[in-house]
Parts: C-alpha cells; sequence; structure tokens
C-alpha cells in the first residue's frame, strides 16, 4: 500500500511541477516546421522519460537490461516488443534514449496522467476492431519512421495473460516495410508482476529487458515479408527464455 501510495504521489507532483514544460513542448495540437518538431519532440520525451523512470523508481522496482550494445545510434528505429503489464511503455521509455512515439490501444484514453504524456509526445491510439483506423494508423506512423521518428509498437496488439508471448500481427510489420524502418526487438519480463497481479497495489520487482539484434527489412522479398513476423515472434521468444 506505501509504494502505491508513493506511486501515486509522484504522478501528481511530477504532473504539476511540468505542466509548463508539457504545454510549451507538447507536439500533438501544434504544427512546427521539421526543425523545430525535431527540438520539441526531444524536449517532451525528457520530460516524459523523467516520469518514466520516477514511476519506476518508486514503485521500488529497478531495470536489469540485457544487449544494450544492439540499440542503434540513429533514428527512425521502429522498436517492438512483448506487452506483459501497464509499466511496459515507461520500461521502454527508462532504456530508450532516442526520442520515441508510442502506438498503443485507445483504452489509454481512459487512464488520467498517462493519457496526457501519451498524448503529448505525440502518440497514436489504435482501435483495434476497426479495420480503417488501423490503416491510418500505419500510415501515419509510416510517415513518422519516414521523417526519422523512432516508434514503439507491440505487435501482440494487447498484454500476454500467460506469460508467453503471444502472435505477432502481421500489420505492425507493415510500418516497417512502408517506411524501411529499422525493426529493433525486445522481450520484457516480469513488469505485470508489478501492478496487474497484485489486486492493482503496486509490488517492487527486478524487471529484466533483452535487447535484440536489429533486423533490416530493405530488399526482403514478398515471401521473407511474410515470414518476418512469425520470425520475429520467435526471437522474442528466445530472447525472453534467455532472461533469468
Amino acid at each position: 500500500m506505501i509504494r502505491s501510495i508513493r506511486v501515486l504521489f509522484f504522478m501528481i507532483w511530477h504532473f504539476i511541477v511540468n505542466t509548463k514544460g508539457r504545454r510549451k513542448y507538447r507536439v500533438d495540437d501544434k504544427q512546427l516546421e521539421f526543425e523545430m518538431q525535431k527540438e520539441y519532440s526531444e524536449q517532451i520525451y525528457r520530460i516524459m522519460q523523467s516520469f518514466s523512470k520516477g514511476m519506476v523508481k518508486y514503485s521500488g522496482s529497478k531495470l536489469e537490461v540485457r544487449g544494450i550494445e544492439n540499440l542503434p545510434t540513429t533514428s527512425g528505429i521502429l522498436y517492438m516488443a512483448n506487452h506483459k503489464g501497464m509499466f511496459d511503455p515507461m520500461v521502454v521509455a527508462s532504456i530508450i534514449d532516442d526520442p520515441c512515439i508510442f502506438i498503443g490501444k485507445e483504452e489509454i484514453q481512459k487512464m488520467p496522467i498517462i493519457r496526457d504524456w501519451f498524448e503529448a509526445i505525440g502518440s497514436i491510439y489504435l482501435a483495434r476492431d476497426d479495420a480503417r483506423q488501423s490503416l491510418e494508423v500505419i500510415k501515419k506512423g509510416t510517415q513518422l519512421l519516414k521523417d526519422g521518428q523512432s516508434v514503439v509498437i507491440y505487435p501482440e496488439g494487447t498484454r500476454s495473460k500467460t506469460g508467453d508471448v503471444g502472435e505477432f500481427k502481421a500489420g505492425s510489420f507493415k510500418l516497417a516495410f512502408n517506411s524501411g524502418a529499422t525493426i529493433v526487438p525486445m522481450a520484457i519480463k516480469n513488469t505485470e508482476k508489478i501492478l496487474e497481479s497484485n489486486g492493482l497495489k503496486i509490488k517492487g520487482q527486478t524487471v529484466y529487458v533483452n535487447i535484440g539484434k536489429p533486423i533490416g527489412v530493405v530488399g526482403m522479398s514478398r515471401e521473407q515479408q511474410k515470414e518476418l513476423p512469425k520470425k520475429v515472434e520467435q526471437y522474442v521468444a528466445q530472447l525472453l527464455e534467455e532472461l533469468p
């Protein structure tokens, strides 16, 4: 209970203290020239990153990361991770310094403060049962990647309830195929034990992350593209098995 109170207090404190920066640098409600967009994205991501690191810290959790050398030094990367718990985005943001946006399900709109940061950095809501909206998300995400904006997506489409890696949806990979972006696979373990497994009470955990080797998609044949979702799914499962 104490950790839950600490996390709640931190969320509110950080939200209030960074009101000015969040309003000034948020990119979702502004029309900006390319260089200014890049600067604002950097600034708002740094503020959101401090929020993410604080959430992990005040939950009593710590991160152990493998494969950090596999993180690219360039932008315009498509990060693909398995989805275990609500703390996944905060763990990813704590690790990746390259400013990212997230593609997440529309249920995030019901989560105060989390929703505000999700929107402020320019992230995209995905309605899983709306094919037309999903197509628009792919188009928007593709253009962002072409413009050098890195993107995080969870190809399973929802949090795994079994602990195993679920099926990676082929549609997620269109972001890479249509933009030529490099894919960086990631495996995350134990985030669900911070919150979901405890009746929504915060419990500190050691969260393990294993970052895989980048996967280039440029020059792939149609057959290779068709096979890639299953191969990446299996690779992430392998990365997960390597963790303690």
